[in-house]
Protein backbone atom coordinates (compact mmCIF):
# COMPACT_ATOMS: atom_id res chain seq x y z
CA UNK A 1 0.00 0.00 0.00
CA UNK A 2 1.04 3.54 -0.67
CA UNK A 3 2.12 6.12 1.51
CA UNK A 4 -0.79 8.61 0.20
CA UNK A 5 -3.10 5.12 0.80
CA UNK A 6 -2.12 4.62 3.86
CA UNK A 7 -2.45 7.97 5.38
CA UNK A 8 -6.07 8.16 3.54
CA UNK A 9 -7.40 5.68 6.07
CA UNK A 10 -6.45 6.45 9.13
CA UNK A 11 -7.82 9.99 7.89
CA UNK A 12 -11.00 8.49 7.79
CA UNK A 13 -11.08 7.31 10.69
CA UNK A 14 -10.28 10.78 12.18
CA UNK A 15 -12.78 12.65 10.17
CA UNK A 16 -15.47 9.71 10.92
CA UNK A 17 -14.68 10.50 14.42
CA UNK A 18 -15.47 14.17 13.83
CA UNK A 19 -18.41 14.10 11.75
CA UNK A 20 -21.25 15.65 13.76
CA UNK A 21 -24.16 13.64 13.11
CA UNK A 22 -26.69 16.42 12.79
CA UNK A 23 -24.63 17.54 9.69
CA UNK A 24 -24.88 14.73 8.31
CA UNK A 25 -28.62 13.78 8.74
CA UNK A 26 -29.18 16.99 7.11
CA UNK A 27 -28.25 15.75 4.15
CA UNK A 28 -31.32 13.45 4.24
CA UNK A 29 -33.45 15.69 5.71
CA UNK A 30 -32.78 19.36 5.44
CA UNK A 31 -33.37 22.11 8.00
CA UNK A 32 -32.33 25.89 7.41
CA UNK A 33 -28.98 26.23 7.89
CA UNK A 34 -28.42 28.19 11.38
CA UNK A 35 -24.30 27.53 11.52
CA UNK A 36 -22.14 29.06 9.46
CA UNK A 37 -21.13 28.05 5.99
CA UNK A 38 -18.38 25.66 5.35
CA UNK A 39 -15.38 27.07 3.22
CA UNK A 40 -13.35 23.25 3.34
CA UNK A 41 -14.79 20.27 2.83
CA UNK A 42 -12.13 17.53 2.60
CA UNK A 43 -12.45 14.50 -0.49
CA UNK A 44 -12.82 11.92 2.65
CA UNK A 45 -15.58 13.99 4.05
CA UNK A 46 -17.46 13.97 0.98
CA UNK A 47 -16.99 9.97 0.82
CA UNK A 48 -18.59 9.71 3.87
CA UNK A 49 -21.53 12.42 3.58
CA UNK A 50 -22.09 10.64 0.29
CA UNK A 51 -21.94 7.22 1.35
CA UNK A 52 -24.98 8.41 3.64
CA UNK A 53 -27.08 9.87 1.16
CA UNK A 54 -26.60 6.88 -1.01
CA UNK A 55 -27.59 4.24 1.87
CA UNK A 56 -30.77 5.80 2.70
CA UNK A 57 -32.38 5.03 -0.99
CA UNK A 58 -36.13 6.29 0.29
CA UNK A 59 -34.96 9.46 2.45
CA UNK A 60 -36.87 8.48 5.66
CA UNK A 61 -33.75 9.22 8.18
CA UNK A 62 -33.97 5.60 9.23
CA UNK A 63 -31.50 2.82 7.85
CA UNK A 64 -32.71 -0.37 7.72
CA UNK A 65 -30.32 -3.27 7.75
CA UNK A 66 -30.65 -4.10 3.78
CA UNK A 67 -29.47 0.21 3.35
CA UNK A 68 -26.78 -0.41 5.83
CA UNK A 69 -25.32 -3.75 4.44
CA UNK A 70 -25.84 -2.27 1.28
CA UNK A 71 -23.21 0.61 2.56
CA UNK A 72 -21.16 -1.89 3.94
CA UNK A 73 -20.12 -3.29 0.79
CA UNK A 74 -20.00 0.09 -0.98
CA UNK A 75 -17.52 0.93 2.25
CA UNK A 76 -15.21 -2.31 1.42
CA UNK A 77 -15.37 -1.40 -2.39
CA UNK A 78 -13.20 1.52 -1.99
CA UNK A 79 -10.88 0.00 0.78
CA UNK A 80 -10.42 -3.53 -1.62
CA UNK A 81 -8.51 -0.97 -4.34
CA UNK A 82 -5.68 -1.40 -1.92
CA UNK A 83 -6.19 -4.83 -1.13
CA UNK A 84 -8.26 -7.88 -0.87
CA UNK A 85 -10.16 -7.90 2.37
CA UNK A 86 -13.42 -9.28 2.43
CA UNK A 87 -16.00 -7.95 3.83
CA UNK A 88 -18.33 -9.18 6.50
CA UNK A 89 -21.11 -11.75 5.67
CA UNK A 90 -24.77 -10.97 6.04
CA UNK A 91 -25.05 -12.93 9.42
CA UNK A 92 -21.82 -11.35 10.83
CA UNK A 93 -23.14 -8.11 9.85
CA UNK A 94 -26.27 -8.89 11.44
CA UNK A 95 -24.10 -8.69 15.19
CA UNK A 96 -22.35 -5.44 13.98
CA UNK A 97 -25.70 -3.82 13.16
CA UNK A 98 -27.16 -5.38 16.65
CA UNK A 99 -24.63 -3.75 17.97
CA UNK A 100 -25.30 -0.32 16.83
CA UNK A 101 -28.49 -0.40 17.59
CA UNK A 102 -27.60 -1.52 21.55
CA UNK A 103 -25.43 1.94 21.70
CA UNK A 104 -28.13 3.68 20.68
CA UNK A 105 -31.31 4.70 22.48
CA UNK A 106 -33.52 5.69 19.29
CA UNK A 107 -34.03 1.97 18.45
CA UNK A 108 -37.11 1.27 16.55
CA UNK A 109 -38.49 -1.99 16.91
CA UNK A 110 -41.08 -1.91 14.31
CA UNK A 111 -38.95 -0.94 11.15
CA UNK A 112 -36.09 -2.63 12.14
CA UNK A 113 -33.84 0.65 11.40
CA UNK A 114 -31.05 2.88 13.07
CA UNK A 115 -31.27 6.30 12.82
CA UNK A 116 -28.93 8.94 11.52
CA UNK A 117 -26.76 8.83 14.35
CA UNK A 118 -26.46 5.07 15.21
CA UNK A 119 -25.67 4.50 11.34
CA UNK A 120 -22.82 6.87 11.47
CA UNK A 121 -20.59 5.45 14.98
CA UNK A 122 -21.64 1.68 13.10
CA UNK A 123 -19.85 3.31 9.85
CA UNK A 124 -17.08 4.69 11.91
CA UNK A 125 -16.46 1.53 13.69
CA UNK A 126 -16.50 -0.25 10.11
CA UNK A 127 -13.48 1.78 9.12
CA UNK A 128 -11.27 1.05 11.83
CA UNK A 129 -12.33 -2.63 11.29
CA UNK A 130 -11.11 -2.59 7.76
CA UNK A 131 -8.06 0.02 8.16
CA UNK A 132 -6.96 -2.75 11.32
CA UNK A 133 -7.48 -5.48 9.06
CA UNK A 134 -5.73 -3.88 6.35
CA UNK A 135 -3.03 -2.29 8.44
CA UNK A 136 -1.86 -6.10 10.09
CA UNK A 137 -2.01 -7.49 6.54
CA UNK A 138 0.01 -4.85 5.18
CA UNK A 139 2.45 -4.91 7.76
CA UNK A 140 3.18 -8.84 8.04
CA UNK A 141 3.13 -9.00 3.65
CA UNK A 142 5.03 -5.95 3.19
CA UNK A 143 7.40 -5.59 6.19
CA UNK A 144 7.49 -9.44 8.37
CA UNK A 145 7.56 -11.65 5.11
CA UNK A 146 10.05 -10.17 3.45
CA UNK A 147 12.31 -9.87 6.83
CA UNK A 148 11.38 -13.22 7.10
CA UNK A 149 12.21 -14.85 4.07
CA UNK A 150 15.69 -13.18 4.10
CA UNK A 151 16.32 -14.89 7.43
CA UNK A 152 15.23 -18.50 5.82
CA UNK A 153 17.53 -17.52 2.51
CA UNK A 154 20.64 -16.67 4.93
CA UNK A 155 20.41 -20.10 6.58
CA UNK A 156 20.04 -22.01 3.48
CA UNK A 157 23.11 -19.93 2.12
CA UNK A 158 25.26 -21.23 5.47
CA UNK A 159 24.09 -25.03 4.74
CA UNK A 160 24.30 -24.77 0.55
CA UNK A 161 26.60 -27.67 0.09
CA UNK A 162 24.21 -29.88 1.99
CA UNK A 163 21.65 -28.92 -0.36
CA UNK A 164 23.05 -29.04 -3.19
CA UNK A 165 24.20 -32.71 -2.30
CA UNK A 166 20.91 -33.18 -1.52
CA UNK A 167 19.47 -32.15 -4.70
CA UNK A 168 22.36 -33.84 -6.36
CA UNK A 169 20.43 -36.91 -4.79
CA UNK A 170 17.46 -36.42 -6.23
CA UNK A 171 17.98 -34.84 -9.85
CA UNK A 172 18.56 -36.91 -12.66
CA UNK A 173 22.30 -36.47 -13.63
CA UNK A 174 21.42 -34.27 -17.01
CA UNK A 175 19.27 -32.28 -15.50
CA UNK A 176 21.71 -31.63 -12.53
CA UNK A 177 24.25 -28.51 -14.45
CA UNK A 178 20.76 -26.71 -15.69
CA UNK A 179 19.03 -27.16 -11.92
CA UNK A 180 20.84 -27.07 -8.92
CA UNK A 181 22.57 -23.37 -9.37
CA UNK A 182 19.09 -22.16 -10.11
CA UNK A 183 17.82 -24.02 -6.96
CA UNK A 184 20.13 -23.36 -4.97
CA UNK A 185 20.83 -19.36 -5.57
CA UNK A 186 19.83 -16.89 -3.05
CA UNK A 187 17.97 -14.94 -5.57
CA UNK A 188 15.54 -18.41 -6.14
CA UNK A 189 15.16 -18.94 -2.18
CA UNK A 190 14.22 -15.23 -1.91
CA UNK A 191 11.24 -14.88 -4.18
CA UNK A 192 10.13 -18.59 -3.34
CA UNK A 193 9.63 -17.27 0.50
CA UNK A 194 8.62 -14.62 -0.28
CA UNK A 195 5.61 -15.95 -2.09
CA UNK A 196 5.39 -18.84 0.45
CA UNK A 197 5.55 -15.96 3.30
CA UNK A 198 3.31 -13.17 1.73
CA UNK A 199 0.53 -15.69 0.99
CA UNK A 200 0.71 -18.15 4.22
CA UNK A 201 1.46 -15.14 6.91
CA UNK A 202 -0.99 -12.27 5.32
CA UNK A 203 -4.09 -15.22 5.74
CA UNK A 204 -2.88 -16.30 8.72
CA UNK A 205 -2.59 -12.82 10.66
CA UNK A 206 -5.89 -11.31 8.75
CA UNK A 207 -7.95 -14.48 10.30
CA UNK A 208 -6.82 -13.71 13.44
CA UNK A 209 -7.20 -9.86 13.44
CA UNK A 210 -10.74 -10.96 12.38
CA UNK A 211 -11.36 -13.58 14.71
CA UNK A 212 -10.42 -11.17 17.36
CA UNK A 213 -12.70 -8.09 16.17
CA UNK A 214 -15.52 -10.79 15.86
CA UNK A 215 -14.69 -11.79 19.71
CA UNK A 216 -15.71 -8.19 20.48
CA UNK A 217 -19.32 -8.31 18.90
CA UNK A 218 -22.37 -9.53 20.59
CA UNK A 219 -23.33 -13.07 20.00
CA UNK A 220 -26.22 -13.91 17.59
CA UNK A 221 -29.56 -14.72 19.55
CA UNK A 222 -30.62 -18.16 19.19
CA UNK A 223 -33.82 -18.66 18.20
Amino acid sequence: MSPIASILFFCIIYCASTVDARSVGSLVAPKPSSSKPRIFRSSINRFVDKLFQETDANNDGQISFEEAYIGCLMLYVQLNQSAPIPPPDRKKFRRIFSQAAAEGNKWNNKKNALDLEQYENMLKKLVARAVLRLTSHKIVTIAGAPLLAEMIVRSLAKRKKGFEELLRSIIPLQFQDATIPTLTSKAFHRGLWMVILVTTLGNIVLATVTQLLDMQLPKPKRK
